[in-house]
């Protein structure tokens, strides 16, 4: 004997069947357009990597032609030094003090700057 009720929900005769197939096949079209959205946006994202990678290329050559550079290599001894003073420098109790002393030797000279300093101590 057969089931009439299964035979009767899967026949193409019957419309609650062929809702069930539309929307099934309105889910399958939702999610390969979704899948194709993905698809696209990691292709977009590849291209991305690749345009960075090569950006990322070129600078590095440039800081590698830079720091390979006679003139660099040859200030480096100043940039130490300018580096350190600015150490000395950054604002600090007695980072104030320095500034104010350099002031006074770039206005006055060494002779009224060790005056200054004399009288103060």
């Amino acid at each position: 004997m057969v089931d009439t009720k299964k035979d009767s929900i899967h026949s193409p005769s019957s419309g609650e069947g062929l809702i069930v197939d539309n929307r099934h096949q309105s889910e399958d079209m939702e999610s390969t357009q979704r899948m194709a959205r993905q698809e696209q946006l990691i292709q977009e994202q590849r291209r991305r990597i690749a345009q960075l990678e090569q950006e990322n290329r070129v600078l590095r050559d440039s800081y590698n032609t830079i720091s390979n550079a006679f003139f660099w290599k040859i200030t480096k001894p100043l940039r130490l030094l300018l580096d350190a003073l600015k150490w000395l420098m950054r604002p600090r109790p007695w980072g104030r003090l320095l500034r104010k002393g350099f002031s006074s030797l770039r206005t006055n000279g060494w002779r009224a700057t060790w005056r200054k300093v004399a009288a103060k101590l």
